[in-house]
């Protein structure tokens, strides 16, 4: 793909060259919003509404074209149960994504975003998807309605959210893989400073009925920001997601981000929880078929520090109840790896957590250097000792455009978490345009 890197240059020095007389303004920053800015994030989370003074009804319409390049430098690790002979030790990816976005009115907004990508996995095949496809009315100054795919994530946690039950499955070791909605119809209405949902989570390509009921309630009480959700499925029943945090003064926040399953998720739903089959939390009869689970809770607890309010460090620790051991890790890895050594090829590695404990440590830093986002995020599994590490730097180099260099490292001894990753390092160069 040579050709595509001559391509992506091209467009992004001349974006560049267009925007020079400008200032570049600093990459959006990761970091969260000190307190003095909660009242503006309050009043955003109200309906919106036309202005009094605003003219007639009118349209407006956006089309944004996105384009992401990425190339990596990978160093294999052949033992791991998840390497496959084919993995080389470079890939490039393109992902692109043309985004309309009709809005009437100020609030009826109309959003379809197609995007084509090559293959993470494979580059040399393409991937067609809606990114996201949603319709958003505010029907009135306290109800609004939206169905459709849409990218919306919740929670006060930073590396996870297990509170956020319409993302339970989000990407958490590729934040490229992040951007891409889950499709969900959902009434909302605002009741003093709180806004009450409603909805339901359909599964693809299955009836209604086997979708999940879904009710959201988020507010704030005595500035604490308390965000809940509850799901319900027939087949795995009940699950409540409750997300709290508060600032101390200025500088210092505390959360909290977890789940509570009556029932366990079954790993037969969704091949990439074959992992819950060696789960101490399973229940298996006398074939190993796992029949049943007992319900378990999936809890996070840390602080965030605002050094400045442009550099935060996050601290957090993680439980999972139904994850799994050491020497249920090894029983899993055993097994895949032994479909590898018989030529089946037909997993990949979990991108969720699938551990039982962790603590994670990051720094968000966009002080140091001019236009530049530097962030550090060092995640653990205190069990096995395996770790997680990412350093990024993305620089601005217009308004249009970045450039972010990440160096990535999966850490850790045979039949550990981080330790069986197919890869041991992988250093990626990615460009970011929009025009």
């Amino acid at each position: 793909m040579k050709w595509l890197s001559i391509v992506i240059c091209g467009i992004m020095l001349a974006s560049s060259a267009s925007a020079q007389d400008k200032p570049a303004p600093a990459p959006e920053a990761e970091a969260p919003k000190k307190k003095a800015k909660k009242k503006k994030k309050k009043a955003e989370a109200k309906e919106p509404e036309r202005p009094k003074d605003a003219p007639p009804p009118t349209e407006a319409t956006v089309i944004e074209p996105n384009v992401l390049y990425r190339l990596g430098k990978l160093l294999p690790r052949n033992h791991s149960a998840y390497h496959r002979p084919e993995h080389s030790d470079y890939f490039d990816q393109l992902y692109l994504t043309l985004k309309f976005q009709k809005t009437y009115d100020y609030v009826h907004q109309v959003v379809i975003e197609p995007s084509i990508r090559t293959q993470r996995e494979n580059p040399d095949d393409l991937e067609y998807f809606i990114e996201q496809a949603y319709v958003e009315s505010a029907a009135g100054k306290r109800f609004s309605f939206t169905a459709g795919k849409k990218t919306e994530f919740e929670g006060a946690g930073f590396i996870v959210n297990p509170s956020d039950l319409l993302n339970e499955d989000k990407d958490i070791l590729d934040q490229v893989y992040q951007k891409e909605g889950v499709v969900f119809t959902r009434a909302r209405v605002r009741v003093a400073d709180f806004n009450l949902g409603l909805g339901i989570i359909p599964i693809s390509a299955l009836p209604t009925t086997a979708g999940r009921a879904w009710l959201t309630v988020n507010g704030e009480i005595k500035e604490v920001e308390l965000r809940l959700q509850v799901t319900h499925n027939e087949t795995e029943k009940t699950a409540t997601g409750l997300s709290i945090a508060r600032f101390i003064g200025e500088h210092f926040e505390l959360h909290f981000d977890g789940n509570y399953r009556s029932r366990q998720r079954s790993q037969r739903s969704r091949k990439e929880l074959s992992y819950l089959t060696y789960s101490s939390y399973t229940i298996k009869n006398e074939d190993n078929q796992v029949i049943d689970s007992e319900g378990s809770g999936y809890y996070l607890a840390g602080s965030r520090i605002i050094l400045t309010p442009r550099r935060t460090i996050v601290i957090e620790a993680i439980t999972q109840q139904s994850g799994l051991l050491p020497d249920q890790f090894k029983l899993y890895f055993d097994y895949y790896r032994n479909e590898r050594d018989n030529g089946r090829f037909g997993m990949t590695p979990p991108t969720r957590l699938i551990g039982r404990h962790y603590a994670f440590f990051s720094l968000q830093d966009d002080d140091s250097l001019p236009s530049t986002h530097l962030s550090a995020n060092f995640l653990m599994n205190t069990d096995d000792q395996s770790k997680f590490i990412v350093f990024s730097a993305r620089n601005a180099l217009s308004e249009v455009t970045s450039v972010e260099l990440s160096p990535t490292f999966f850490l850790g001894e045979v039949d550990s978490e981080y330790g069986e990753m197919p890869f041991q390092q992988a250093v990626y160069l990615i460009f970011r345009g929009r025009f």
